[in-house]
């Protein structure tokens, strides 16, 4: 296990990668489209200008199209009239994962894909939508009944979509005051779903997210929820 807490890359993928001509080379773009995806992603990342990647980037979308809808098929299975909304959701997070260099994509494409078309599943069929609507971040006291006491706090449901509008303006105004370094943490953790820690190293968490240890997230997390509730009963006190 590499010390990042991700597998080392396998050593086939090594060698198709020390396989390619320099990047200078006028067969460059035609070979890599014929190397793995994990060699396409880290070629992009390793890119000596911005003209190259805009040229690795436009064969890597037209690979990668093809992989996002047989794996919607195979791991999501949504509706048809789901279908496009599930690829255009998969495609957003994984090139915005890909863009942050996550090395994940550079050791095992195809279970980081799996993840990826997943998420995309679970908010077009409303879990991460629909919560966004109902509870605009949901950060509020503890539940005591809940494990760890990390339940989110819901915005009471029969209010009207103004009402609602408004709370989520006065989450994103309390996110942007307690800055990165606490925000980062709850966005990844209640916005996009990633566990806080986990056993299994195959994994992704808001510690590997963001490349700190553990305990650093969750005092972050513990932190960020009391810095955004003081906020908002600061702003909550200002109307």
């Amino acid at each position: 296990m590499a010390a990042d807490g991700y597998d080392p890359r396998p050593p086939e993928l090594e060698a198709a990668f020390a396989a390619l001509p320099l990047p200078d080379a006028d067969d460059y773009l035609d070979r890599l489209c014929e190397a793995p995806v994990e060699v396409v992603v880290r070629s992009r990342r390793e890119a000596p200008d911005e003209a190259l990647r805009a040229g690795i980037d436009s064969l890597l979308v037209a690979r990668v199209l093809l992989l996002i809808r047989n794996a919607v098929r195979r791991h999501v299975r949504p509706p048809d009239d789901e279908v496009e909304d599930v690829e255009n959701e998969a495609m957003s997070l994984l090139w915005a994962r890909i863009i942050r260099n996550d090395p994940f994509a550079e050791r095992r494409f195809n279970l980081f894909l799996k993840r990826i078309v997943q998420q995309a599943g679970k908010r077009i069929r409303g879990g991460r939508q629909r919560e966004r609507e109902r509870t605009a971040l949901t950060i509020g006291m503890p539940d005591p009944a809940a494990r760890d006491g990390d339940a989110p706090l819901d915005v009471a449901d029969g209010i009207d979509a103004y009402a609602r509008a408004e709370a989520r303006m006065d989450i994103e105004d309390a996110l942007a005051s307690i800055g990165p370094a606490l925000a980062d943490v709850l966005i990844l953790h209640y916005l996009e779903g990633f566990p806080l820690h986990s056993q299994n190293p195959d994994t992704e968490t808001v510690a590997s997210m963001l490349g700190l240890k553990e305990r650093t997230v969750h005092r972050r997390h513990r932190d960020g929820r009391d810095a955004l509730r003081r906020a908002l009963e600061q702003g909550g006190d200002d109307g």
